[in-house]
């Protein structure tokens, strides 16, 4: 069986992160992807155009799903 993959996303005004990782079995993370994009939409921690953050979340998104479908299951967000 497949160990379950997580996703971190970390939301900021510059730029938005997202890590695919998949916990093992001694307690640790191993990290299979990263992604980094230019943030839309977000000025000093806020949303001030939701149709720029929401299209630049989305963008994001759709390249983790490319790695790994199961992440996106499972966010664990930072904003």
């Amino acid at each position: 069986m497949a160990q379950q993959q997580i996703l971190g996303l970390d939301i900021g005004s510059e730029t938005i992160k997202a890590v695919v990782a998949e916990p093992i079995a001694d307690g640790r993370i191993l990290l299979k992807a990263g992604f980094r994009r230019p943030s839309r939409g977000m000025r000093k921690g806020v949303v001030v155009d939701m149709e720029n953050a929401t299209m630049a979340v989305t963008g994001l998104i759709s390249k983790v799903r490319e790695v790994s479908k199961g992440a996106v299951k499972n966010i664990y967000l930072r904003v």
